[in-house]
């Protein structure tokens, strides 16, 4: 009977606060660090969007949208880490100003480390400013491997943008894709819709207009060209 009753509450017991917090603590930490590891490698949302790059299967902004989520998490977890062991930190704490700081040295070095590389991030010096610079150089070999957009966002625009911003129908283009094989619901499709919807890239899908319409090579917004005011001041919205 003993043993029944112990197996019941083994199984009845609830979940264990610290352990969980800890456990969430430590894979966040671990998914944040991949995620801003993969940021650091990857190349700027304009030519990633356009190019339709990935890593593990994720694009760009779902890299983007996992490392915000992990670092809250992380925050939020430690903050309750924080609050869990706020005794036996107190007690360390206090019973080491009690007999002086034996760790006074580390502590130095520790601050000195933390806040002379962030003072150092913010002023652009050495050695935060190699680091900066390695992570643009590694953008800039994308921007010059990738296909390029015309402009930045270019992947949101939809079929009718184009049309308002070259006179190309359309109906054409919808056609032309149509023709080569892509599945387009509508003339609102975005670039990147038809591109998701059939497997392929934005860059992919304009080069195959292009090709039938080459005007769409001038294609520009916001400043320049046939496209000048048109949509100057708008922000482009992705559709879901």
């Amino acid at each position: 009977m003993t043993r029944m009753s112990n197996s019941k509450t083994i199984k009845r017991r609830r979940l264990h606060s610290r352990g969980l917090t800890s456990f969430v603590v430590t894979l966040s930490f671990l998914a944040m660090t991949i995620s801003g590891v993969v940021l650091y490698l990857a190349p700027r949302a304009r030519d990633a969007n356009w190019a339709g790059w990935t890593c593990l299967n994720l694009r760009r902004e779902q890299w983007v949208a996992m490392h915000i989520v992990t670092s809250t998490i992380f925050m939020f977890f430690g903050a309750l880490h924080l609050c869990f062991n706020w005794r036996p930190l107190w007690s360390y704490a206090h019973s080491q100003l009690r007999r002086g700081i034996n760790l006074w040295k580390e502590l130095l070095v520790a601050g000195v480390l933390v806040g002379g590389l962030s003072a150092a991030a913010v002023m652009g010096l050495a050695p935060a400013r190699q680091l900066v610079q390695g992570s643009d150089l590694i953008k800039a070999y994308w921007a010059e491997t990738l296909p390029r957009a015309p402009f930045r966002q270019a992947e949101l625009l939809t079929l009718k943008d184009i049309q308002q911003h070259t006179g190309v129908l359309a109906d054409d283009l919808a056609q032309t894709l149509r023709d080569s094989g892509f599945r387009v619901g509508g003339t609102s499709d975005s670039l990147l819709q038809v591109a998701e919807a059939n497997g392929a890239t934005p860059a992919f899908v304009f080069d195959v207009m292009r090709k039938k319409f080459p005007e769409l090579g001038g294609l520009t917004v916001g400043g320049r060209g046939k496209g000048k005011g048109r949509m100057q001041g708008r922000r482009l919205r992705r559709t879901p």
